[in-house]
């Protein structure tokens, strides 16, 4: 990856503390009949399915580099084990795409000009998560946090087009043109705050939550940071 940008850590605190406070006075308001409920969510598996929302961003570089990021779409999927009725750890996959427009800049002995260019910017995570949930009851605020890897794939051409066939089921063979593409897998970790509501009647529950996600990219981008707003569709079994 050929760009970067510092983590401002202040600004993630002054926004982790605005959502943290929001959803404690969501919580205090709701009717206390709704809190009573009995939805365990002790000694039990769950499965969830997630839409994922990245929020667009600029990237800029010390060499003058730079990309303009589109909101990004994607998809998830979340498998938990809840040792108690506020502890939960689990395992975390999910995919993201977002278009975007960089700027490159000449390297060293390069005389040319900057190069503007548009590609689309696809990543893959995995990571074991764990969470915390502020109390028993169905209707909780919560917090998470976990250490994986993400696979990133900018969509710049890393190499001369290739002809090739693969051998499909279902399709049989199919012949084509294929373009390798700059790709890396990096270590990355997120933190994030949400609320969580679990039916009395059913293992159905719901949650929403802010996430943020930090990539280390290495010496060629340092680490970058993705805001990221989901909502978690499952069931308890």
């Amino acid at each position: 990856m050929p760009f970067s940008a510092a983590s401002p850590v202040t600004a993630f605190a002054m926004r982790y503390t605005t959502v943290q406070a929001m959803l404690v006075l969501v919580t205090l308001a709701l009717p206390s009949t709704v809190l009573a409920q009995n939805a365990s969510r002790a000694e039990k598996f769950e499965f969830s399915v997630y839409p994922l929302l990245t929020q667009s961003k600029n990237y800029q570089s010390s060499n003058g580099a730079s990309a303009d990021l589109d909101n990004g779409r994607g998809l998830g999927f979340a498998w938990g084990f809840n040792v108690d009725n506020q502890w939960q750890v689990g395992v975390e996959v999910e995919w993201m795409s977002a278009d975007y427009i960089a700027t490159a800049t000449p390297g060293q002995g390069n005389p040319g000009p900057n190069s503007t260019f548009s590609s689309t910017l696809e990543t893959s995570t995995i990571r074991v998560a764990g969470t915390y949930h502020w109390n028993a009851k169905p209707t909780t605020l919560f917090f998470t946090g976990g250490l994986g890897f993400t696979h990133t794939d900018t969509g710049i051409p890393d190499g001369a087009p290739v002809f090739a066939c693969w051998w499909y089921p279902y399709w049989g063979e199919v012949c084509g043109v294929g373009q390798p593409t700059k790709s890396q897998t990096d270590f990355s970790y997120n933190a994030g705050i949400g609320l969580r509501w679990d039916s009395s009647s059913s293992g159905f529950f719901v949650r929403g939550l802010f996430n943020r996600q930090w990539v280390d990219f290495g010496e060629a981008a340092g680490t970058i940071y993705y805001s990221q707003y989901r909502v978690d569709f499952g069931t308890r079994f």
